[in-house]
């Protein structure tokens, strides 16, 4: 693998595992030297889906970095994969390599950077063992850093690892760490082995002893006490890892046993708890964490703003998605959209050669509709201005309003060249005396969502970093901004913080120290967040779009730390970062395919959306709806949140695939007070109660317990409805009900739910009166 690639690395399960005669209790064994078959990945959990910061070790403002790499999100899979492991994770401080190597029969962890560590790991889903053991060696012992075997409970987080702390057998060199559920409760020094030569390949065991008792062993050597753990029912989970060291840790083999008497017969149960707020102390997550992109010209967006019937369905099914924000007229599109009419299309066409402005395809919509569309389902709008090309109506022609200057589209420099921030001006005519102009349609677009009654933030254009130079951006902008403020002097702007990728930074930065000097007052930056890669994991079926997302997002959910950093030491320290585009599970092989839409992508997006509904002050999707319908099957869409079926009966010309309707229900915790977030276990409160939503990304049931403590709700019996399917690949489900009867206990609510596989289920405890 690339010493450099960012972060995580799926090892992918291939079915090449040797399995012995069960009479001789071996479930598992490694066979190293062979690498063939289907490859397979497992769900990446569980993983935190709001991680602590960390000593983040490569410095996104850095270009010097030496780890700096601009290709932060890679769809390409891991070049190489371990037989019979189903994933393989490395830390979000840095990168590490995972190199397997089936002619030695082993695979190698290493890297330069101490702080990172990483680990292969394998599920056992159904018949799990009893005990597990790994064979590691030590390339050069003095480098030291961990060496480690993990074992843990899928459903109820509680582990057991057994670490070799350093490169000897000094006092100190072993440690054990423990846990009734995920959460980190530091080491426990264990003594050490005897006869324990550190140059040689060293044996590392974990195993049931007794119901939930488990024993460490070094060399089938018991090591320290035994250890109790009520909540570790199931090794369903097996890691092996250690900290990233130059020569680094051979694997050379991992094996699994299972011996039915001392396999547990307890269930599983992942227990949580949420505590209840008193009413006066509510307060939404997000209300703009529901935003949708409009991209105009699409036939399902533009042709219901020209018919009645057409405009109130697309109005219900807004609402069913609790659309709170529009962006409007839609990423690219801003720079080819006129508020003049439809008789800008000819000239802007002329003038861009842009795709979408055919009108036998496309038809182009009013801004008016689109105000009186927010109106009507209670959303606000980010309107984004077109600072870049302008259709003069008294002259009936398109102009290029701004210099096209910025180096990002030109081919890349050559290596350890850094690319610029002015480049060459691209040969286009240009008539910037026309931008004055140009701005004078905001005090036009003010006016009328005035008259609409809608609340409007101005973006000024897309992915400006892509056309100019900061200076020319933030001039152009300014232009606007005055001409709006005078209009309203409350107007609220967004201006584009998106770098040239997401480990370069400049370009935001400039034009934050441009806008700065200018004193522009702005309520928001725009970063753009696309999840389809990242992690090493190609979004090629619904498991891995599943993995990825929930990989990715633990990547980057910390991303804009140094663009808050820079705006604080620039002063705008009430300026909020806000995800104005973004999207998940839709690249290379997923467009128009069924994981696009099915359950995998449905379950990640779920698990992360708390999460990145408080890390931004927005969260706006890209896309709505696109043209025309959906393929036979029912699949594809690339992006949409809602299919548009032109040929259907009135009232029925759209639909929400399987992502959209799990969603449909999610969406609503970014309006009301989040208590709980767990793994795709989310419970949020207010006035009326508690919603809860659940979702089970594994192939067995999952048991969890939620406990709400405190007064207020009701211990009627509840109806629970879940989304179903066969697998997390298909956009195919069943819907189905089942009631369930909360217990009291003191002034506490319980309630037990029993997910089934590959599913979602949500359900409403109402508040006493």
């Amino acid at each position: 693998m690339n010493r450099h690639a960012i972060f995580v690395f799926c090892v992918l399960w291939t079915c090449i595992t040797a399995f012995a005669n069960p009479a001789d209790g071996i479930a598992f064994q490694t066979d190293f030297k062979n690498a063939s078959g289907v490859y397979e990945s497992a769900p990446l959990l569980p993983m935190e889906t709001n991680p602590p910061k960390g000593p983040a070790t490569v410095d996104f403002n850095d270009l010097k970095d030496p780890k700096f790499t601009p290709e932060f999100q890679r769809r390409n899979p891991v070049l190489k994969q371990v037989p019979g492991f189903s994933s393989c994770f490395v830390n979000r401080y840095g990168s590490m390599d995972v190199d397997f190597d089936p002619k030695a029969g082993l695979v190698r962890l290493h890297g330069d950077n101490p702080k990172v560590d990483g680990y292969i790991g394998k599920r056992f889903l159904e018949n799990p063992p009893t005990h597990v053991e790994a064979t590691i060696q030590r390339i050069y012992p003095r480098e030291g850093g961990k060496a480690f075997l993990r074992v843990g409970d899928l459903i109820t987080g509680a582990y057991v690892t057994l670490s070799w702390m350093k490169g000897s057998n000094a006092p100190g060199a072993w440690a054990v760490a423990r846990g009734e559920s995920d959460t980190w409760n530091g080491w426990e020094k264990l003594p050490s082995p005897e006869n324990l030569d550190p140059a040689k390949p060293v044996k590392l065991g974990v195993g049931f002893v007794e119901d939930n008792e488990l024993q460490t062993f070094v060399n089938d050597q018991a090591v320290g006490n035994r250890i109790r753990l009520e909540n570790l029912n199931q090794l369903a989970e097996v890691r092996v890892g250690a900290d990233a060291r130059p020569r680094g840790v051979n694997i050379l083999a991992v094996a699994a046993k299972r011996e039915e008497s001392k396999a547990s017969r307890k269930p599983s149960i992942r227990e949580l708890k949420a505590t209840l707020k008193d009413e006066k102390n509510l307060k939404a997550l997000n209300p703009y964490g529901t935003g949708i992109q409009i991209d105009y010209p699409f036939l399902g967006f533009s042709q219901a703003m020209k018919d009645p019937e057409l405009f109130e369905e697309l109005a219900d099914i807004l609402r069913e998605l609790k659309v709170k924000l529009i962006r409007f007229p839609g990423g690219n599109s801003t720079s080819y959209y006129s508020i003049h009419g439809e008789e800008s299309w000819g000239p802007l066409k002329e003038l861009t050669n842009y795709w979408m402005l055919d009108p036998e395809k496309y038809k182009w919509a009013d801004t008016r509709d689109l105000f009186r569309l927010c109106k009507a389902i209670g959303a606000d709008c980010v309107f984004q201005l077109n600072v870049r090309t302008w259709y003069d109506p008294k002259e009936k022609k398109a102009y290029n309003t701004m210099v096209c200057d910025s180096g990002h589209k030109w081919p890349p420099p050559p290596k350890d060249v850094l690319l610029p921030l002015q480049g060459q001006v691209r040969p286009y005519v240009y008539h910037c005396d026309k931008l004055k102009e140009a701005a004078q349609d905001g005090k036009t677009l003010v006016q009328w969502a005035k008259d609409a009654g809608v609340n409007v933030i101005w973006e000024f254009g897309n992915e400006n970093y892509g056309y100019h130079s900061p200076k020319v951006y933030v001039d152009a902008c300014k232009i606007f901004y005055d001409v709006i403020r005078e209009a309203d002097p409350k107007a609220q702007f967004v201006i584009d913080g998106d770098g040239y990728s997401w480990s370069d930074w400049r370009w935001p930065f400039a034009v934050f120290e441009e806008m700065a000097k200018q004193k522009m007052d702005i309520a928001y930056t725009s970063q753009h967040e696309y999840i389809f890669g990242g992690s090493g994991v190609p979004f090629d079926n619904g498991k891995r779009a599943h993995d990825g997302i929930v990989a990715g997002w633990n990547n980057i959910i910390h991303l804009h730390d140094g663009v808050r950093s820079k705006l604080d030491s620039l002063g705008y320290k009430d300026t909020k970062t806000a995800m104005t585009e973004g999207n998940m599970a839709a690249a290379g092989p997923l467009v128009g395919s069924t994981h696009e839409h099915g359950m995998g992508r449905a379950l990640g997006e779920a698990q992360i959306f708390p999460a990145r509904a408080r890390q931004h002050a927005m969260v706006i999707y890209h896309d709505l709806v696109h043209n025309g319908s959906c393929n036979p099957d029912g699949t594809g869409g690339w992006y949409a949140r809602v299919y548009y079926h032109p040929d259907n009966p009135k009232g029925k010309r759209y639909s929400l695939p399987l992502d959209s309707k799990v969603m449909s229900i999610v969406n609503e915790h970014a309006l009301r007070d989040v208590i709980l977030d767990d793994q795709c276990v989310t419970a949020s409160q207010w006035t009326d109660g508690v919603l809860l939503t659940a979702g089970n990304a594994l192939s067995i049931p999952k048991k969890i317990r939620v406990r709400f403590e405190g007064e207020g709700l009701s211990a009627d019996k509840v109806d629970v409805t879940y989304f179903s399917a066969e697998n997390l690949d298909t956009h195919k489900f069943s819907t189905r009900q089942w009631t369930l009867a909360p217990k009291r206990e003191k002034n506490d609510l319980i309630l037990n739910l029993s997910l089934p596989p590959y599913s979602f289920c949500y359900l409403r405890l109402k508040a006493e009166k």
